[in-house]
Parts: C-alpha cells; structure tokens; sequence
C-alpha cells in the first residue's frame, strides 16, 4: 500500500466519524425545547402535551387562589366577631386604656422616620443635624 493510499483511507476514515452523530450536551435537550415552543415548532402531540401541563398549572393556581380566598374570608369573619365582641355587643367600642392610648408622633417625624429607611449606610443617627461650615473656612 502506497503513503499515498493511506493517507486517503485515513481522510475517509476521518470524513466518516466526523459524518456521525455526535451526543448532545445535558441542556441541550431543554434549550432545543424552548426554542421550539418560542418559534412555535412543536408537533401536534406536543402541544396538546403543552396544553395539558398548562390546564393542570392553571387548576392548581384556581386551586390556590380559592383556598386562600376561603382562608380570607374566614379570617374576616372572624375579626368581625372579635370586633363584635370587643364592643360588648352594645355598639360602642370600648375606650382604650391610657397605657395603651399613646400619642401619635407629628407628621414630619413620621415622614422623616419613613424616609430614613431609603437612606444608605450613613455614620450620622437620623435626626441629628448636619453641620455646615460657613463658606470660606
């Protein structure tokens, strides 16, 4: 056999592997996927296959949202007869007691403390006061 010859099997041989089907990585199958349901590629079969997972997501969040709606309303019932009962069932709230009646800080100091929490990190406690230098110091 020629150099020749062998040099030719040899680039077959190479053109032939390279001509098989190479594994696909972990993800690829997924990403393959997606891009499929984006474009909109999908078989009749995977569809209703995707229609179906959708219905049954949906009736899980219906689901969800009905108990939660259920667990809201019994929550408001059942503040109601607390409040009912707290007014002793004449109709007049209770007054409160004067340990608890605290008065209420002035607007300004709410909206100060409010706006505190935007602040960043800052070495000063929020209420003091920044000092300024006069101009030319």
């Amino acid at each position: 056999m020629s150099s020749w010859t062998a040099r030719l099997k040899l680039l077959d041989k190479i053109k032939e592997f390279a001509s098989l089907p190479q594994p696909l990585p972990a993800d690829a199958e997924q990403a393959l996927t997606r891009l499929r349901q984006g474009w909109h590629l999908l078989t009749p079969a995977e569809e209703l296959v995707h229609a179906r997972a959708m219905v049954t997501r949906y009736a899980k969040a219906l689901e969800a949202m009905t108990a939660s709606c259920d667990l809201y309303r019994e929550a408001a019932e059942s503040a109601l007869d607390a409040l009912a009962e707290a007014n002793s069932g004449d109709g007049a709230p209770r007054t409160a007691s004067p340990a608890t009646a605290k008065e209420d800080p002035s607007p300004w100091k709410t909206l100060a403390k409010t706006l505190a929490r935007f602040r960043g990190p800052n070495p000063q406690a929020p209420d003091t006061e920044v000092q300024q230098r006069p101009h030319g110091q």
